[in-house]
């Protein structure tokens, strides 16, 4: 009798699973910080983030890592030696309006349902640049190509809350693969960049990268 309760029980979890399709194809991800990401790719065990700058009356201007220029006195981000209350500068030297700890302290998620023809895309983020403007791409390595995350470049964008946070929703054409990368850019223009994402280390920075995990 025990045997035969425990066959119905499986047999009803299993007829609610096949029932809830949707369920089966959520997923929840999470964002790591651009230097963090940066690192892994290179294989540097002192992350540097080379798309924001600090003051250095030491370094002459030239081009950093991702061929980015910067000006004389001015260098890439590096967690190594830089203190994390030093404030954050394009590659021009223009303020960006936040130290290093705030810009690594911004965090993300994403749930995803791929129950459509595309995909429906709920990001949550804390610790963003307050009121700041930022822009999703979706990055498929090997091509080299960035795209706007809704292919279209006309909901990709929107502007963090005076606290630094976001809820935001993104419908994506298709459906994202494990070898996609979610990039979220800081236009510090303040502008939204819609179908492009700016130049890199300018105007446009890339702060949070999310690799693409399928289960």
């Amino acid at each position: 009798m025990r045997n035969l309760f425990i066959i119905m029980l499986a047999a009803s979890a299993f007829a609610l699973a096949t029932a809830s399709p949707l369920g089966a194809q959520q997923q929840n991800w999470i964002f790591m910080t651009h230097a963090a990401f940066y690192a892994d790719l290179t294989q540097d065990s002192a992350p540097i983030d080379p798309q924001v700058f600090v003051r250095d009356p030491s370094s002459a201007g030239g081009s950093g890592p991702q061929n980015i220029s910067h000006a004389q006195g001015f260098r890439p981000e590096n967690q190594a030696v830089d203190n994390h209350v030093s404030p954050l500068f394009n590659a021009n030297g223009k303020p960006l309006g936040v130290n290093i700890g705030k810009w690594l302290n911004a965090a993300g998620t994403v749930d995803v349902d791929s129950s459509g023809v595309g995909d429906r895309l709920h990001f949550g983020f804390t610790g963003l640049v307050e009121s700041g403007h930022y822009s999703f791409f979706r990055l498929t390595p090997g091509t080299g190509v960035l795209v706007p995350l809704d292919a279209s470049g006309t909901a990709n964008t929107f502007t963090a809350t005076p606290l630094g946070t976001a809820d935001v929703y993104v419908n994506a054409p298709d459906h994202v693969n494990t070898t996609d990368r979610i990039i979220l850019y800081y236009n510090s223009d303040g502008n939204m960049h819609g179908d492009q994402p700016g130049a890199l280390g300018i105007d446009s920075h890339a702060q949070m990268v999310m690799r693409v995990r399928l289960v």
